[in-house]
């Protein structure tokens, strides 16, 4: 079943949900409008307890996402509420409870690498090509993405990304720690979707607990959210899945987790 709008597409097929940045002929470049609808359409996502994993593209294989509308920032430079728009949604998907895994092909740029940062996972075809090109066009990095970058690949290739807005390829990102694996580009969407499974079949509250105990690890002492990660431990501990797990590993048998 597929939802969302015409240029935010949400597939669900089993376990795994789908969300494709689709302007194709734009290279899937960002507007406001597909910003300022992110939240919302994620919210569907986290209410949906058939859904285990969240796999984002790019529709088509040029690109996963080319950066924000060049033509929107022309009209709307400096505006507060692009910014705005644009930061709530990638909060959003940082917060997103359930696992996220970013499938690239071909150009990620600008909002692009931002949109990856903010996935749990990041597969890249051997053809990708990176960049953050914000200082060749007079434009500030959004202070999020600069944090998240520093985080994930150091501050020292953050720095060389940031300053130099160089592209560089999929290789390049691995070496970085961009990126988590390098596929060939006619391989990567079956690596990803058996990744996907793999994550969809553990157990969603231990998923959850998971990830807060990442943001937790990764952003202390800023990340002001203990209780929700204690909650998270405890619900854990209460859990029929944990009874489950238990009873699978005596019978030696593959887990049915229901997430209660």
């Amino acid at each position: 079943m597929t939802t969302g709008t015409a240029h935010l597409l949400l597939q669900r097929e089993g376990p795994l949900g789908t969300l494709s940045f689709n302007r194709p002929e734009h290279h899937n470049a960002v507007s406001l409008d597909m910003w300022r609808a992110l939240p919302e359409l994620l919210a569907g996502v986290e209410a949906d307890d058939a859904l285990r994993v969240l796999v984002l593209r790019g529709a088509g294989y040029r690109s996963f996402v080319a950066g924000s509308d060049i033509d929107e920032l022309d009209d709307i430079s400096g505006d507060a509420d692009y910014a705005r728009a644009s930061d709530a949604a990638l909060d959003a998907l940082t917060r997103l409870s359930k696992p996220t895994v970013a499938l690239i092909h071909g150009h990620c740029v600008g909002a692009g690498v931002a949109i990856a940062l903010a996935c749990d996972l990041r597969f890249a075809s051997d053809d990708a090509r990176f960049s953050v090109p914000a200082v060749r066009f007079g434009l500030a990095v959004r202070v999020q993405t600069a944090r998240k970058l520093a985080r994930v690949v150091g501050p020292t290739h953050a720095s060389d990304i940031l300053l130099s807005g160089r592209r560089f390829d999929a290789l390049d990102a691995r070496r970085m720690g961009l990126i988590n694996h390098v596929v060939a580009a006619s391989e990567v969407d079956d690596a990803v979707e058996q990744v996907a499974h793999q994550i969809a079949d553990n157990a969603p509250l231990s998923l959850r607990a998971a990830k807060l105990a990442l943001r937790s690890a990764v952003e202390a002492p800023a990340w002001d959210e203990s209780t929700d990660l204690e909650d998270a431990i405890a619900a854990c501990t209460v859990s029929g899945d944990r009874a489950e797990g238990g009873r699978a590993l005596r019978n030696k048998r593959k887990p049915r987790f229901t997430g209660h």
